[in-house]
């Protein structure tokens, strides 16, 4: 099962990557606007979030939308005490990142900003791909797939996907995140009410 976990990953990733600058950049912004059209965002309710990298959905017009409107906002940052788990952090318009062992930038830790995993009622989520159910194909580590039994259970599941992303040969695990929604620049898919629409 890890091995055509692995393949697929692979391919996936190879996919994602070979996607043009421009039309990376259409669809980053097809689906920021799919988010802002899919959810209304509440004063103060909590979002967590990540940096995305150079080939992954552009999140960064996202957290700039959720702050604007007021959204309390986290980044994952990998514990420096237990480092296969994440802990989360409010970010403002002055927080300071550093990177972490991944070369992934995250906040620069301050105890006081830390939200506990429970809180948080929205989760932006990275992925690798995704299948038919809606479970994550993440990079392998492991790390949301630990969080995913730390979240409420009212904690919406979020993903941002190419379409190229979507795997049907993809068998998930027990233990591979749900997701409740994917928003990729063709479609919603909405597995909490079970719908799929264009808008």
């Amino acid at each position: 099962m890890q091995n055509i976990k692995d393949t697929i990953r692979n391919n996936s990733k190879y996919l994602r990557k070979s996607l043009p600058d421009n039309t990376k950049k259409l669809f980053d912004n097809i689906i920021f606007e799919r988010f802002k059209y899919n959810f209304n965002i509440s004063q103060n309710e909590i979002y967590a979030a990540y940096i995305s990298t150079s080939v992954e959905v552009d999140t960064s017009k996202i957290i700039k939308f959720l702050i604007n409107n007021s959204a309390c906002v986290c980044l994952p940052i990998i514990h420096p005490f237990s480092s296969n788990q994440l802990i989360f952090q409010q970010i403002d318009k002055n927080t300071k990142y550093s990177k972490n062992n991944y070369g992934i930038k995250e906040p620069t830790l301050k105890k006081s900003k830390i939200i506990t995993s429970s809180n948080i009622q929205k989760i932006i989520v990275p992925l690798v791909g995704y299948n038919s159910e809606g479970r994550r194909l993440g990079m392998g580590g492991g790390y949301y797939d630990r969080l995913y039994s730390q979240l409420s259970t009212e904690c919406v599941t979020i993903g941002l996907a190419y379409d190229l992303q979507y795997n049907f040969n993809f068998k998930h695990d027990k233990w591979d995140m749900p997701f409740d929604y994917v928003l990729t620049p063709s479609k919603t898919l909405n597995w909490k009410n079970h719908d799929i629409t264009s808008k």
